[in-house]
């Protein structure tokens, strides 16, 4: 092989090398620009689901402690009911 074929085969790598790293990096802004965009889409997803969550976890705590405190006063409620039966029982003893 001449010098000059040498030359020229060197300078091919050479064009075909660059050639190879324009096209990574091409790819690389490719996947980086459509990969961003569904990641950011992915986390205001789980966002979404998250505030949802903790809302829906929010109405079911606040609907137990609504029946705990309906309970609670009707718990209360037999109990004076109780008491005054006992009362009136114990009046007609005497």
């Amino acid at each position: 092989m001449s010098v000059y074929g040498w030359i020229i085969s060197v300078h091919l790598v050479t064009i075909d090398f660059e050639q190879y790293l324009q096209n990574q990096i091409m790819l690389q802004r490719n996947f980086q620009a459509d990969s961003l965009a569904w990641i950011q889409r992915m986390k205001q997803k789980e966002q979404i689901l998250l505030l949802r969550l903790s809302r829906v976890g929010t109405n079911v705590l606040q609907q137990q402690t609504y029946a705990i405190a309906r309970l609670c006063s009707a718990s209360k409620r037999d109990m004076r009911h109780m008491e005054i039966m006992t009362r009136v029982k114990r009046a007609r003893e005497l």
